[in-house]
């Protein structure tokens, strides 16, 4: 719908950037755990969804001239870069810290 109208009026921008964090953290973390194809798939998608929102708010509400499926395939890209550089991090960490900023914060 938002792309019919090219409108983004009532979404908020705050709420989809903290789904998008949280999305990112706890795929870092399922990601360090060696969890299962299907669930590191699940937090994909979340992440994506992100950007795909994000990039309509970019392009639609802010006016950014950049082609929308340019700036959504970037962010979708450093989005998966920042996964895997948040399991790096959690795989380092005790399991405590792991637990309370990988499972427990995104929730």
């Amino acid at each position: 719908l938002n792309h019919t109208r090219r409108s983004t009026e009532g979404l908020s921008v705050a709420l989809v950037i903290l789904w998008h964090v949280g999305s990112l953290v706890y795929g870092g973390a399922l990601l360090a755990d060696g969890a299962s194809f299907w669930l590191l798939a699940s937090m994909g998608c979340f992440c994506v969804m992100s950007a795909v929102l994000e990039g309509q708010l970019a392009v639609y509400r802010y006016a950014i001239t950049t082609p929308i499926l340019v700036v959504i395939t970037v962010l979708s890209a450093v989005s998966m870069v920042g996964v895997y550089g948040l399991s790096l991090v959690f795989a380092l960490a005790p399991a405590t810290v792991r637990m309370l900023l990988g499972d427990a914060l995104p929730a």
